[in-house]
């Protein structure tokens, strides 16, 4: 079963729109050098981060408390998470919704799932900033699996934007439209 591992979970505090507004300034001024254009719906969490930050392999070694985790979308299907917990994976990030037309038809059991076998767990939106407003995303994505629960083990949703996978750098948005966008779906997010 692919699944994607993310390296590590950082402990600390770092700001939302801080972490947001960092990621966008490489974001509009790496050059995009994707050969393939994937079809709407079918883009995934850090899908464009090696092929645009001129490095590869595995980031280096952090003098940190390392947490094995994973995202997953459509494309894993149904996750054996009693496996994935066995092999030391504590937490997942589910995909569960990009722009307003497209909702994970896998999230349920990987967004439950997950969560069943003892995981912390989150979902993420996949931003398409050209479709549609950062608010009318972030009403999308909370209606549709988003929200937030005080339950100890529910994380807070997440942004997750990148390059273009579809066409124009920064979606056809200038640096500071595209810090407005990322407010816009923050702040209604929050509310």
């Amino acid at each position: 079963m692919p699944v994607h591992r993310s390296g590590t979970a950082r402990v600390g505090r770092l700001t939302v729109t801080g972490a947001l507004l960092a990621a966008f300034s490489v974001l509009c001024t790496a050059p995009s050098s994707a050969d393939t254009t994937p079809a709407r719906g079918s883009a995934y969490m850090g899908m464009g981060v090696l092929a645009h930050d001129g490095r590869s392999g595995t980031p280096a070694t952090r003098k940190a408390t390392k947490t094995e985790g994973v995202d997953v979308s459509s494309y894993e299907g149904n996750v054996a998470w009693s496996t994935l917990w066995n092999s030391g994976v504590k937490w997942a990030y589910t995909k569960a919704t990009e722009g307003t037309y497209y909702t994970n038809s896998s999230f349920k059991q990987q967004y439950n799932g997950s969560y069943n076998v003892g995981m912390i767990r989150g979902a993420y939106h996949f931003a398409t900033p050209d479709t549609s407003s950062g608010a009318t995303q972030a009403n999308y994505f909370v209606d549709h699996g988003g929200s937030w629960s005080r339950n100890g083990k529910t994380l807070p949703g997440v942004l997750d934007i990148e390059w273009n996978p579809y066409g124009a750098t920064c979606y056809g948005k200038s640096a500071s439209s595209m810090v407005s966008w990322i407010a816009d779906f923050l702040k209604t997010y929050k509310a």
